[in-house]
């Protein structure tokens, strides 16, 4: 389950990956989800238990969304032994600070619209506040 998802449109119908693989797409999907963590078969390695950002492009449709396997990526944002309401605020408060970077690392950025995040690239959180 998403606790929260943001959607970037894709301005040229594709995106290239940092490896130089095209990925036919309408958007970029962002999202932070909790994870028990554990062992990753996909990987070999375990997982923290904690919040992710997950980045990956889809195909939106009318009433479907798809995405190709192996595509998009992970982060952690914040670890945590159990699911709270104070860890998933922190959560969010890293969302808004490396959602930007995650994307731009993951994947050209030429064509992506980042606009429709939430924020704007400027806002810097510090000590609990907006500046």
């Amino acid at each position: 389950m998403s606790i929260l998802t943001v959607l970037c449109p894709v301005a040229k119908g594709f995106v290239t990956t940092q490896t130089g693989e095209k990925n036919d797409c309408t958007h970029v999907k962002c999202e932070i989800k909790y994870s028990l963590g554990g062992h990753n078969w996909g990987t070999g390695q375990v997982d923290k238990r904690g919040y992710y950002l997950h980045v990956t492009p889809i195909s939106k449709g009318e009433n479907f969304e798809s995405f190709a396997a192996f595509t998009g990526g992970k982060l952690l944002l914040c670890e945590c032994s159990r699911r709270s309401s104070s860890r998933e605020t922190l959560a969010k408060v890293m969302f808004e600070k490396t959602v930007r970077a995650a994307i731009a690392q993951l994947f050209d950025t030429d064509g992506i619209d980042m606009r429709e995040l939430p924020f704007p690239p400027e806002r810097r959180i510090d000590r609990g506040g907006w500046e």
